[in-house]
């Protein structure tokens, strides 16, 4: 009787004991994600239990007696719109610790990338501007951190022409989003013609490129500008001894983009006033200026739109501060200060300016189409003149009469080109695509070339008796011909010749272009191009046929 009261009174006891040890406890500490701060009052609510509690100053919670299992642990508090559920393992017997984290996590933004694959090719290299940027010694300048790269180069630190493996300067095209640029630097190499802070990428074809170019080049840049950006609105302004630069873009809706930026220098607006009131000559010293636009903005799914046009200038006129004549005497008499003298001066203007409309094309997931109308226009433009006579004398009234024979050089050049440009890629299989394209372009050139060249030649009249039939002759020709008599009662006779240059050119230059290549892919690495190319031009009237592998 005694031993089964033990065994029943063992069981009685021992039964609150496994059933105490089938449950859990659980503390946390509740934060804010953004900040890293405790949150105090949140409410943690058990959803399979539906128990709460608060957290205290320290932001702590606990929970006792709970069975072992999952449960989904709901926080919220007033300083996060959206609550936070997290699920946790309870273990029998033992302790859970947790850290929640409220409020929403940071997650990436998808960023989709839109355009043309370019295959990999052994004579493109492919340069992002940031990348140029950041090269030391270039002075926030990408085109003359290409000069650092390999195969490039400049004759010397004066002289910007850009020597790309396999060519020389002068057979160098530049293109600015697919519109031709008319040169990449400023006075020769002072700085780029366009503004760094825009550019996107650079395509460097360093000779041996497919059919897509044409045979008027040797290599390549093909400048890519931004298309679009993140913020809504962007804005750069840079100030420098040497010019002012500004820079606006903005992004229009979430499908389109708009920038304008712009650079001038200042050197004649600073120096000009004080060079001026030295000389008292109105001086234009040296001074560039250029300016960028751009619009694009996506048409429907399968089409976008970039509109852009760019211009950059070089100018100086220099005046003579003294003349090259020494001052006259006339009768004893010392010629006035004040009188208006003959100097020498020089004008230089050269610059461009371009525009095109592009319209990118995704037909099918296989087939795209690039077409651009663009125009470009070169100019240069050289006026020199010289004091070759200069003469004063009085009139009737006794005022000082002057009068300067000059000569004179000039020269003006000026090409536009208007051009329909279409590149075509056709997906054939995921290792080869078909891509034809055309050019057609028309240029009316013109120059004009302009010189005067007065020379003078003064000899004595030897007889006296010649007389009268010189002054006659010099009647007939008193446009040519003067005669002067000296203070010692002589005659002196000076004659005037004239070489004049007139030589002008205009004719209208066209352009017939076409071209036909495959491009297989068998590697990721590897690219190979074989191709065709027709050129046509008026002026020989001949087709071209340029085979072309790569």
């Amino acid at each position: 009787m005694k031993l089964k009261f033990v065994i029943v009174l063992l069981a009685f006891v021992t039964m609150p004991l496994s059933a105490l040890a089938q449950t859990g406890d659980i503390q946390g500490t509740v934060y804010q994600r953004s900040t890293g701060k405790i949150l105090v009052d949140a409410d943690v609510h058990i959803l399979e239990t539906n128990q709460h509690q608060k957290t205290d100053e320290n932001g702590i919670f606990r929970f006792t007696g709970l069975a072992e299992g999952t449960y989904t642990f709901r926080v919220t508090h007033p300083a996060e719109t959206a609550p936070t559920e997290v699920s946790i393992d309870i273990s029998s017997g033992d302790t859970t610790e947790v850290k929640i984290h409220l409020g929403a996590a940071f997650t990436l933004e998808t960023v989709v990338v839109e355009g043309k694959r370019l295959p990999p090719t052994v004579s493109r290299t492919e340069i992002r501007g940031s990348e140029l940027l950041r090269i030391p010694g270039t002075a926030n300048d990408a085109l003359k951190g290409l000069t650092t790269l390999p195969s490039i180069g400049i004759p010397n630190d004066y002289f910007g022409a850009l020597y790309i493996r396999g060519s020389e300067p002068g057979s160098n095209l530049y293109y600015l989003d697919r519109t031709p640029l008319g040169y990449p630097f400023h006075w020769g190499g002072l700085l780029s013609t366009i503004s760094s802070e825009t550019i996107e990428t650079i395509d460097i074809y360093a000779g041996g490129y497919g059919a897509e170019f044409g045979l008027d080049s040797q290599a390549v840049l093909d400048i890519y500008a931004r298309d679009s950006i993140e913020e809504r609105l962007n804005g750069k302004f840079n100030l420098n001894i040497l010019y002012s630069e500004g820079l606006l873009e903005a992004r229009i809706g979430d499908t389109g983009y708009i920038s304008a930026s712009g650079r001038r220098s200042y050197l004649d607006l600073i120096a000009g006033p004080i060079v001026e009131a030295q000389t008292g000559q109105n001086q234009l010293l040296p001074y560039f200026s250029d300016y960028q636009l751009k619009f694009a903005r996506t048409l429907g799914e399968k089409h976008y739109l970039t509109v852009n046009a760019f211009a950059a200038t070089d100018h100086f006129k220099i005046v003579e501060e003294d003349s090259e004549f020494e001052e006259f005497e006339i009768e004893g008499e010392t010629v006035p200060e004040d009188i208006e003298r003959a100097r020498a001066s020089v004008l230089f203007k050269n610059g461009f300016d371009g525009q095109g409309i592009h319209l990118r094309s995704g037909f099918t997931e296989n087939l795209t189409s690039h077409l651009s109308l663009t125009r470009s226009f070169n100019f240069l433009i050289i006026a020199l003149e010289a004091p070759v006579r200069e003469q004063l004398s009085r009139n009737p009234d006794g005022e000082w009469m002057h009068s300067a024979d000059y000569a004179h050089y000039d020269v003006k050049i000026n090409v536009p080109v208007y051009t329909l440009h279409e590149d075509i890629s056709y997906q054939l299989t995921p290792k080869f695509q078909f891509e034809p394209g055309f050019l057609l372009s028309v240029s009316p050139a013109n120059s004009f070339e302009d010189g005067r060249f007065p020379e003078y030649e003064t000899r004595e009249l030897e007889d006296p008796a010649e007389l009268p039939e010189v002054l006659e002759y010099a009647q007939e020709n008193e446009d040519s011909v003067t005669v002067a008599r000296r203070s010692d009662g002589t005659h002196e006779i000076t004659e005037r010749t004239v070489e004049e240059i007139h030589d002008e050119f205009g004719h209208d230059f066209y352009r017939a272009e076409g071209y036909l290549q495959g491009r297989y892919d068998p590697l990721s690495f590897l690219s190979v191009a074989l191709g065709v190319r027709l050129d046509y031009l008026n002026v020989i009237e001949q087709i071209s046929v340029q085979p072309r592998g790569v």
